[in-house]
């Protein structure tokens, strides 16, 4: 045993997120706790790493504990620091257990020396991960710690932890990721745990099944109880009516019994505060959109190339490829002709209504209120507009809270909720799982999977795409390819292994916010149903000619906004990188 809680209770503000709640992990567990959005998980971590005390209940911990917790955000405290100063203070002379570490998991020793403040979220994400491992604990707590992966880092982070030897808590919604990781599923509900020593998938079939047994024994009691309380009623009234003090004995026995099958009910768990609803519009059109001979490309560079490719009502797409390939600059480019009024490469049908949801949530911002920020992109009623708040889960209150006081999930189930009410038939989601819980999920896969709308769709939820798409594009090799089945992607990815991981890092933006598609080879011809011959890897001149052109667009960019908005500090970092790039060109 490293931990035990024993009769834990927990009340933050007016709302009790544990009573009664036991709770024990052993060494070499591997646990996956699994929740609904704001049911208590990250607040349970916090617990059972000693930060956070309980109201009521007992902690035990083994005597020399060591636990190591990584949480959903950096400490703000460390944004100055550089990555190499961030592992000397945590690590001292294990600081070198940290940068092999962070290798594997690709982040470069050329970052090193960038401050933790301007890396990317998924860089953040591979850093506290480093650390954590290698500080080789005994307890490590993981929160979230997927978000903002992408699937080669992902791959490789599963591999990392499948051989760290301490036991292991984590929290996360990416269903692929806990059965790869758990061997025992926890899942908190209702201030109380159900514990399966199972396999994620195998746990919450068996929990389903558990549930399925409670509500039907529970259906059995309720009806007891409201026959026996309708006597007792009944009995209280003859016995009034014929001033029986006997009659009177037994209602009221019977009431001391109903009350007594009232607190030993079966418990019967709540249902999930997520409430998506995604009715989107159908197409009588032939084709939703006709891209033809497009360079895919950053300024001066191309990316890869479409010969050719029809989106028609129904298809479900997933956009596949490594991190640097071009995805989002590809999506970029769909979302920029929708606005404008004619194009040769990309045509939209008359008929198409384009949504868009980007993993940023950068439209869900400011103070704007919630219904003001439905308002404004639908064209629906006040009533109307607040009767789908309250549905989707919005209660009246938070009608006029304002958008940037909101929860990541909040904030994506409002942004959806008003591409719904827009009726759109062509939905863009760019890695639309972020934010939303495993129930949540399952809504939104099922939704998405009927209806003639079309579907464009990036994600590293793998679960997500299988259970969505029904065309998939990959990107690969300079091309794009159209695959029959995803598992040819994931096998790739798992074969290149930690080679992947140095080459996805080369493209990767070193900012916090900001998405990079760095540079692929040569363009191939698109539109057939395989993925053809592989070609050789970028070369590192390739690479660097594709960083540089990344770089001075976000230089060019920056330096056209006002004085008062430019990153000063982050044009130094652009400015040295690229002088790097240019010294190792010419030589």
């Amino acid at each position: 045993m490293l931990i035990e809680l024993r009769s834990a209770e927990l009340t933050l503000g007016e709302r009790c997120l544990f009573s009664n709640l036991s709770l024990t992990v052993g060494a070499g567990d591997r646990v996956a706790l699994v929740g609904h959005n704001g049911c208590g998980k990250s607040t349970l971590l916090s617990v059972l790493a000693g930060e956070t005390p309980l109201d009521a209940g007992d902690v035990k911990r083994r005597r020399g504990l060591r636990v190591t917790r990584v949480e959903q955000f950096v400490d703000p405290a460390l944004e100055t620091l550089s990555i190499t100063e961030l592992l000397e203070r945590n690590l001292a002379e294990q600081a070198w257990r940290g940068m092999a570490q962070l290798d594997r998991l690709g982040i470069s020793a050329e970052l090193h020396g960038t401050l933790v403040g301007d890396l990317s979220g998924g860089q953040i994400n591979r850093l506290l991960f480093a650390l954590a491992l290698a500080e080789d604990g005994d307890l490590l707590l993981l929160d979230e710690p997927t978000n903002h992966l992408d699937l080669e880092s992902l791959l490789a982070f599963e591999a990392a932890l499948a051989e760290y030897p301490g036991a292991v808590v984590v929290v996360s919604h990416d269903r692929a990721f806990l059965d790869s990781v758990g061997r025992s599923t926890i899942f908190l509900r209702d201030g109380q745990v159900s514990r399966y020593e199972l396999g994620y998938s195998a746990a919450r079939h068996q929990l389903a099944l558990d549930d399925d047994a409670r509500a039907h024994a529970r259906s059995v009691e309720d009806k007891k109880i409201d026959g026996l309380r309708r006597s007792a009623a009944q009995l209280t009234a003859w016995s009034r009516a014929h001033e029986s003090e006997k009659l009177a004995r037994r209602a009221r026995s019977m009431q001391r019994r109903v009350a007594r099958l009232e607190s030993q009910r079966t418990e019967v768990a709540g249902e999930s505060t997520l409430d998506l609803d995604l009715s989107l519009a159908r197409s009588a059109a032939r084709q939703i959109l006709r891209v033809t001979d497009l360079d895919v490309s950053y300024p001066g560079h191309t990316l890869f190339r479409i010969d050719e490719l029809y989106i028609r009502p129904g298809d479900r797409i997933a956009l596949l490829g490594a991190n640097g390939v071009g995805k989002s600059t590809f999506i970029s480019q769909l979302v920029a002709a929708s606005m404008a009024t004619e194009g040769e490469s990309i045509r939209y049908s008359p008929q198409t209504r384009l949504g868009y949801y980007d993993q940023e949530l950068t439209e869900v911002a400011g103070s704007v209120s919630a219904i003001d920020f439905v308002t404004a992109r639908s064209n629906r009623d006040s009533q109307q507009i607040r009767s789908a708040l309250v549905a989707a889960g919005f209660a009246f209150a938070m009608h006029e809270q304002a958008v940037n006081t909101l929860s990541g999930g909040e904030r994506a189930r409002l942004l959806l909720l008003s591409l719904a009410l827009r009726q759109v038939n062509f939905l863009i989601l760019d890695e639309p799982t972020n934010h939303i819980d495993i129930d949540g999920k399952e809504q939104l896969e099922t939704q998405l999977s009927d209806g003639a709308h079309a579907l464009l769709v990036t994600s590293h939820d793998r679960y997500f795409i299988d259970a969505v798409a029904n065309r998939f594009l990959w990107i690969v090799d300079g091309g794009l390819h159209e695959i029959s089945d995803p598992e040819k992607y994931y096998q790739r990815l798992a074969s290149q292994g930690d080679v992947a991981q140095r080459l996805a890092s080369q493209g990767d933006v070193a900012q916090r916010h900001i998405r990079s598609d760095a540079p692929s080879r040569l363009p191939t011809r698109s539109g057939t149903d395989q993925t053809g011959p592989a070609s050789a890897q970028p070369s590192e001149e390739d690479r660097a000619l594709g960083r540089i052109v990344e770089l001075e667009k976000l230089l060019a960019d920056d330096e056209a906004r006002k004085p008062k908005f430019q990153k000063l500090h982050r044009q130094e970092l652009w400015r040295q990188e690229l002088a790097q790039l240019y010294a190792l060109l010419e030589s």
